[in-house]
């Protein structure tokens, strides 16, 4: 069960008191009842009964902290994949803290990103998935991009199907990776920037 917030007032502060008088050995069995009790993983734990976890920073509502599944440490690997996949890869791992730069960023995806990676970059999608013994085999289909594959859809109206060739044929995909670069040079020039480690446009070049 999740710690209310009712609860959290009423007893974390006696959890807190109890956690820092005791030694070494006691700490251990309060850490160990909190987290059989409410689930929670050990260092999360740890933060809560030392009261270290970071403040909200003036939201109205507290950042929830998430944590993986039990027996599915690698949750926040799969999560960290997407983000290299969509942000990381294009804007780098650097801290953008500028409000300036949202509307160039949005220009980004919106002009230049969004179409070179619908129309022109391809993925593979996951075909069929099974057990053999201990281990788990996967085919994938052919690589296909969204452009590819929306088009095979039976259900889309012909109006829309049009629309989408006659985008299609006026796109170029140089001059979308060209574009790419133009706003990345505008976004990253400053110091508010980020620095990029690469990305999957210069595969273009």
């Amino acid at each position: 069960m999740n710690m209310s917030r009712e609860i959290k007032k009423d007893l974390l502060p006696r959890l807190q008191e109890r956690y820092a008088r005791r030694g070494r050995a006691g700490r251990s069995r309060v850490l160990d009842g909190l987290c059989q009790d409410y689930h929670y993983e050990r260092k999360y734990a740890i933060k809560l009964l030392r009261g270290t976890l970071p403040p909200p920073h003036g939201r109205k509502k507290p950042v929830g902290f998430t944590r993986s599944r039990p027996y599915h440490r690698d949750d926040n690997a799969h999560v960290e994949q997407k983000n290299w996949m969509w942000p990381r890869q294009l804007l780098g791992y650097g801290r953008m803290a500028s409000a300036a730069l949202v509307e160039p960023i949005n220009q980004l995806y919106r002009q230049a990103w969004d179409p070179l990676m619908n129309f022109f970059l391809p993925g593979l999608k996951l075909g069929k998935k099974w057990r053999e013994g201990s281990h788990w085999r996967k085919r994938y289909e052919p690589a296909q991009t969204v452009y590819q594959r929306l088009m095979q859809l039976p259900e889309l109206p012909r109006r829309r199907r049009r629309e989408l060739q006659d985008r299609f044929k006026s796109l170029d995909p140089f001059a979308l990776k060209a574009e790419v670069e133009k706003w990345l040079r505008t976004i990253l020039a400053g110091p508010a920037g980020g620095l990029r480690q690469g990305g999957v446009t210069r595969e273009l070049a």
